[in-house]
């Protein structure tokens, strides 16, 4: 289902400016959006670090910026980029796409959209509470997870 599950306005935000992108994903309004648990004890994935799919540049990416500021909330931060060798920029715990299995996360937030992504069998996954789709990609997803979309993919 697609929704905003706590009733909370973030639609101003775009992936288009990192500052806009901090304040709508991770802002104050945001502090309970993984449901169930408080921002400080959330584990949260944030899948496609580099700026754009299928490009191995991440100095636009608005995947450094929301990482550094879900650190610094203290959430526990994971990061999955197939293109990606150094994690250096992110604050955050780089892990493989296949072991998205083994970490129950409150929370995903999609920032890039890689083709490698499509393979992900979202059904396997311990229901994350939300999942935040930055690029308007996951419109047909198949979940019982909140998926909130801030993005138009474009």
């Amino acid at each position: 289902m697609v929704c905003d599950p706590l009733g909370f306005e973030i639609v101003d935000c775009v992936f288009t400016r990192r500052e806009q992108d901090v304040r709508g994903v991770v802002g104050q309004d945001s502090v309970y959006l993984f449901g169930h648990v408080a921002i400080e004890d959330a584990k949260i994935a944030i899948l496609g670090l580099t700026y754009r799919p299928g490009v191995k540049e991440i100095r636009a990416s608005p995947a450094i910026s929301i990482s550094q500021e879900l650190s610094e909330l203290n959430a526990e931060v994971f990061g999955i980029d197939p293109l990606l060798d150094s994690f250096e920029e992110f604050d955050l715990q780089p892990i493989e796409q296949d072991t998205l299995y083994e970490v129950s996360v409150d929370g995903l937030i999609l920032v890039t959209p890689h083709e490698e992504f499509e393979r992900i069998r979202w059904t396997e996954l311990d229901d994350p509470a939300v999942i935040i789709d930055g690029r308007a990609s996951l419109e047909d997803l198949e979940t019982d997870s909140w998926i909130y979309t801030i993005g138009s993919g474009k």
